[in-house]
């Protein structure tokens, strides 16, 4: 046996599948594939259009698991026109697929698969569909538990509890012997290998379902036969063909004189030639009917609904419109309906009404494939009316997408390169030209991948005509000059495109017959971005004097620059990865540099909310959490004020009082920044602060306001020169319990309560210019833990409203 391998990457490179059946025909006749049963499909389509389904070749494809058992799993049905083509090609198909023992019965009505779709749907709430099977991994893990239980068991049951200390014993347990399980029957060789049990299917001709040929005895490994093979040709088919792979077989070599022979061939050849001239008659008549009979591109009104209300389609569009109509067809694909023409007559889908050249170029059309055109679906026949139906493109024409977003520049570039593509590949096909190209026909999908389509319709609908007809038919020069001309127009119409592109004015007039024609003005009066003017000539070039549309491919990169991100023949997806990244790395800088500015403000204002609420307050208010009042034990207050002020505020302008507290006050605030105390408020020129709250501090509270006043009646001392030592500072001090707490929601302030907020104000009320005034309790703090401040008693003094109360001058001289 020979084995030939071809490895090919369907995702980094073009694949020639047909290449690959015809190298691989002249030497074998079993192929096997390995890959994705998608482009094993490619391969069947590739192999019919080779004629290599006739029953001589045998296609393996191999699945690793089966997760269900709906007819067309193995991709042959996907709603396409080639359905029915790779159905008939999976008659030469074998499917090797593991048997259900391999991973446990999972086929959904043993008990281990009703009791999985149980737990699914109560634990995941996910029920299983009809034809769809149990994961295959749970049974296997199942099975695997089972045989190890199985094993130890023995182990237990004989007493051998030192092999259950050895994991090669416990192995050796595993080796030549079948385990039975509540999922099937599992096989172990003697080296501790299992076993596979695997099925040989083919698709059943008639259901399409699966059905099993042959199956591989585990146990004996031996292949049982358990259906016939269904075979479209003989059973088994040859090894080799009988003239060999080339034809260079001596079996069918001449043999014989060749004088011998002479007379028979002449009279051989002489037959063969009539009957040519009559099997080619009679192969277009049948080719014909055949066409006429692949029904593929006739779309079936009974299948079609309106998008928006989901009833029947049922009335044919008016022969006067020239828009789209959103339709959904067989399983909720969405289509635009366009009119085609009025029928001659009730029978107009018979014979009598399309010729062989319009159902030719009708296949032509079907056949176009282009990531930049937009896919035909086919013909609807209604009511003696016949429309065109194609795929539904998600953001409109290029001029709806014009009047809904303005294009940047990325975006423009991406949508020029897709138009000549696009009408490039039109070019290279069997549909030769477009011949209505504007921007209304070219739709743009939802990853702004611009379409062409509506391609081939101008001249499919000049040939619906009936067969029978009395125009002379065009002679092969004529037609090939029409071509040319109509080629020349689609590259004309392209430089309108790419106008509309540029400057999201649409430049098209339409004649009586809805050609397009350029308005030659729009080129001059358009606004045109500086990033786009190397685009004029060759829009220029494309109207004066149209040259090929390769020519305009070419000299639209140059132009742009941009020959290597947007090469002729890079790949869609990567187009559409390229977008997103350049997008994606555009939105992060974005999002980047808002973030930060976000934090940078963020910051200014959580710093402007703390010089005015403690900063555990503007946490809570932040988590949206109402603080509530505290009281405080201990904490000491005291309050300023500049002597002197009121006779300042009566000789001066109110501009020059609001300046000297300003200034007075801003060198406190960097002076109190420096201490652990907060800033509660300022009155006019009365000045309070506290220590000890918002956060305790022990017995510190005294020290750090003592020290504070000491700093600021000195710091004060550099200000009585300017108003000739009429003004100085003093301040009251006392200590006690307090209260605390967010007043107010449109201004809140943080406020102090209680009487020790009252004695600090009677404290200052007594007190004497340049000097500090404390209460007994301050003092009685200070001296019994801070003896480096000197303290001056004052003696019993009448305060208003407490009596006699004993107070200590703090001498600020000896600090």
């Amino acid at each position: 046996m020979q084995i030939y391998l071809e490895k090919f990457n369907s995702t980094k490179e073009v694949v020639n599948y047909g290449g690959i059946l015809t190298r691989l025909n002249a030497m074998t006749r079993v192929f096997l594939f390995f890959g994705d049963p998608l482009i094993f499909r490619k391969f069947l389509i590739k192999a019919v259009e080779l004629d290599m389904m006739k029953g001589e070749h045998i296609y393996i494809i191999t699945t690793p698991f089966r997760f269900n058992t709906d007819p067309g799993y193995l991709t042959w049905q996907k709603g396409d026109l080639d359905d029915q083509t790779v159905r008939l090609a999976y008659r030469s198909v074998f499917i090797i697929e593991p048997h259900n023992t391999v991973y446990g019965s999972t086929n959904g009505s043993d008990k281990f698969s009703l009791e999985m779709k149980d737990l699914t749907k109560r634990e995941y709430n996910y029920t299983y569909k009809p034809f769809e099977l149990i994961s295959p991994h749970p049974a296997s893990a199942y099975a695997g538990i089972l045989m190890i239980a199985q094993v130890i068991n023995e182990l237990l049951v004989s007493k051998s509890f030192k092999s259950l200390e050895s994991g090669r014993e416990i192995a050796k347990r595993f080796w030549s012997r079948a385990f039975y399980t509540d999922v099937g029957t599992f096989y172990i060789d003697q080296v501790g290998e299992r076993i596979p049990t695997v099925m040989v299917n083919q698709l059943d001709w008639n259901t399409s379902q699966i059905r099993t040929v042959f199956i591989q005895n585990s146990a004996t490994l031996t292949l049982e036969i358990i259906n016939e093979p269904q075979w479209p040709g003989v059973w088994p088919p040859r090894n080799v063909p009988v003239c060999g792979f080339r034809g260079d077989s001596l079996a069918c070599a001449f043999k014989g004189h060749t004088d011998l022979y002479a007379g028979s061939i002449a009279g051989i050849a002489v037959v063969i030639l009539l009957a040519v001239s009559l099997g080619i008659v009679i192969s277009r008549r049948l080719a014909y009917d055949k066409l006429l009979k692949d029904t593929l591109w006739i779309v079936d009104p009974c299948l079609l609904r309106y998008a928006d209300t989901n009833q029947p389609f049922s009335s044919p569009l008016p022969s006067d419109t020239k828009s789209r109509k959103l339709l959904k067809y067989s399983d909720d694909q969405l289509v635009w309906m366009s009119y085609g023409s009025t029928l001659e007559s009730p029978m107009a889908r018979t014979r009598g009404y399309l010729c062989e050249a319009a159902i030719t170029y009708l296949s032509h059309i079907l056949r176009l494939d282009h990531p930049n055109i937009n896919r035909f679906i086919g013909l609807c026949w209604l009511n003696n009316v016949v429309h065109f139906v194609y795929n539904y493109v998600s953001r409109g024409s290029l001029t709806d997408l014009t009047h809904q977003i303005t294009l940047d520049y990325d975006l423009q570039i991406a949508l020029i390169f897709d138009v000549l593509r696009g009408v490039k590949a039109i070019h290279r096909s069997q549909v030769k030209y477009h011949g209505a190209l504007t921007s209304c026909c070219c739709f743009v999908d939802e990853h702004f991948t611009l379409k062409i389509g509506e391609a081939g319709f101008i001249k499919l609908r000049k040939r619906m005509r009936p067969l029978k007809s009395t125009k002379r038919p065009v002679d092969s020069q004529t037609s090939r000059t029409v071509e040319t001309n109509r080629k020349g127009s689609d590259v004309k119409a392209v430089g309108m495109v790419l106008l509309h592109i540029i400057t999201l004015d649409d430049p098209f007039a339409y004649t009586a017959e809805n050609s397009p024609k350029l308005n030659p003005e729009k080129i001059k009066t358009s606004t045109i971005s500086t990033k786009l003017l190397e685009l004029l000539p060759v829009i220029r070039t494309c109207t004066d004097d149209p040259p090929e549309i390769a020519t305009v491919i070419q000299s639209a990169t140059q132009a742009l620059g941009v020959k290597h991100n947007y090469a002729e023949e890079s790949h869609l997806f990567e187009r559409i990865l390229n977008r997103l990244e350049d997008y994606t790395a555009e939105l992060d800088r974005q999002v980047g540099a808002r973030t930060t500015a976000l934090l940078n403000e963020r910051r200014k204002c959580d710093a402007l909310l703390r010089e005015m609420l403690p900063s555990k307050v503007i946490e809570l208010l932040r988590k949206g959490i109402t603080p509530a009042p505290e009281a405080f034990d201990s904490a000491t207050i005291m309050f300023t004020e500049i002597g002197g002020f009121q006779g300042i505020v009566r000789s001066c302008k109110p501009v020059s009082v609001m300046t000297f507290l300003n200034d007075v006050y801003t060198a406190f605030d960097t002076i109190v920044s420096c201490f652990d105390v907060y800033k509660v408020e300022t009155i006019k020129d009365s000045y309070m602060v506290v220590s000890g709250i918002p956060t305790r501090n022990g017995n510190c509270h005294a020290k750090e306001i003592c020290s504070l006043a000491i700093a600021l009646v000195k710091s004060y001392s550099g200000f009585e020169a300017l108003h000739d030592g009429q003004t100085a500072l003093r301040a009251g001090v006392h200590t006690g319990s307090c209260a605390a707490g967010v007043v107010g929601n449109k201004v809140p302030r943080y406020c102090l309560f209680g009487d020790t907020v009252n004695t600090a104000s009677r404290m200052l009320m007594y007190s004497f210019d340049s000097r500090v005034h404390i209460s007994e309790n301050t003092a009685r703090l200070l001296m019994l833990h801070y003896s480096e401040f000197k303290l001056l008693q004052r003696g019993e003094l009448e305060v208003k409203g407490k009596g006699a109360v004993r107070t200590y001058w703090l001498l600020i001289e000896e600090i």
